[in-house]
């Protein structure tokens, strides 16, 4: 048993260094992107040759990285004047009658606010288009920065809509005992990733904002929401955790509303925004491996006792048997010699 826990350990920290390092990754493209020489040339001179060069900047980015969702240029005002979309895997520049308006999403308004060089993360959530939360869901992490003309004025914010999903995944790679249960939650105890799907998510719709784990692990909760990481039990079964703090400090976020359309209500430091990898074995999957692993170990040693005691009583009785055999042979022998003396006995007086 401590032996998977202790895998348990490693898996969890392995999911960690993952998120840490995609989030490197991801703002190393934001911070590449903002900077390009086809960039500057629009927010220099807004042109169509430049527009179009920027289009196709994207395009090429879109189709090499594979990752991000949308790649966009958005202005002062929250309007897209540049998008292009994964599509499946099989990018596309939007055309600028598809193109919105998001000077009212909360990602808009807390990256239109930084400095030169800073950098916006948005919370984990799902990706919405037209009001709506997209259907099948998207999970959704975007990266957000300010960018300037040569005359050092902010023109807008580049944003990459990274497909978190394939963070996701890398729980599932993770996870290599389907006894366990493996969750992500976020820094509000939502769940972002649970065995249980109807669990997720809870903070985008408003019926299942309830759907949280300290809802179902209250005690649980306030150990693991206080420390960076452990390994406990209690009634309900062992729980193994770590934190993932995926911004450095040179990065801010923010709480995003229930409904996910609003502007946020709290800025997020990079210490607030954390999400809490769970490990959770319960005590009827774990009685259950207990005593899977006491057969498991004395199984065969027992067998052998059980084939070894069955030989034996085989042999025993043979031998019993045997004993047995050789009484009556001898019995038969002495009678038939007993026999043979008296038929002799018996020719000697007739003969005589």
């Amino acid at each position: 048993m401590s032996l998977i826990l202790k895998e348990d350990e490693i898996h969890i920290r392995a999911i960690n260094d993952v998120f840490s390092t995609g989030f490197d990754n991801i703002v190393s493209d934001l911070e590449i992107l903002s900077r390009t020489e086809i960039l500057q040339n629009y927010l220099n001179e807004k042109t169509e040759k430049n527009f179009n060069q920027l289009n196709k900047q994207f395009l090429l980015f879109s189709s090499t990285k594979r990752i991000y969702d949308q790649i966009r240029f958005i202005d002062l005002n929250g309007m897209e004047i540049s998008r292009v979309n994964f599509h499946k895997g099989n990018p596309q520049i939007v055309p600028s009658f598809e193109l919105q308006n998001k000077s009212c999403r909360y990602y808009f308004a807390e990256a239109i606010k930084l400095s030169k060089g800073e950098i916006f993360v948005s919370p984990l959530d799902l990706n919405i288009e037209n009001d709506k939360i997209e259907n099948p869901v998207k999970p959704m992490i975007r990266f957000g920065t300010p960018v300037f003309n040569s005359k050092g004025e902010k023109k807008g914010i580049i944003i990459l809509n990274y497909l978190a999903q394939n963070l996701l995944d890398e729980i599932d790679e993770h996870k290599s005992d389907s006894r366990f249960q493996l969750m992500l939650v976020n820094q509000d105890g939502y769940f972002l990733k649970s065995d249980v799907n109807e669990n997720q998510w809870g903070f985008m719709y408003p019926d299942k904002k309830e759907m949280t784990f300290q809802n179902q692990f209250y005690n649980e909760w306030k150990k693991i929401n206080n420390e960076i990481n452990g390994q406990f039990e209690t009634d309900n079964g062992i729980f193994t955790f770590t934190t993932i703090y995926p911004i450095s400090q040179a990065f801010q976020s923010s709480t995003n509303s229930i409904d996910s359309h609003n502007q946020s209500k709290l800025a997020l430091s990079n210490i607030d925004y954390k999400w809490k990898v769970v490990s959770f074995f319960s005590n009827d999957i774990l009685n259950y491996y207990l005593k899977e692993h006491v057969f498991q170990t004395y199984s065969i040693p027992f067998v052998f006792l059980l084939i070894s005691a069955a030989i034996s009583l085989f042999t025993a009785n043979i031998i019993v048997k045997r004993k047995n055999a050789d009484e009556k042979i001898k019995r038969a022998l002495r009678a038939l010699k007993e026999s043979e003396e008296q038929f002799r006995n018996l020719l000697n007086y007739t003969y005589s």
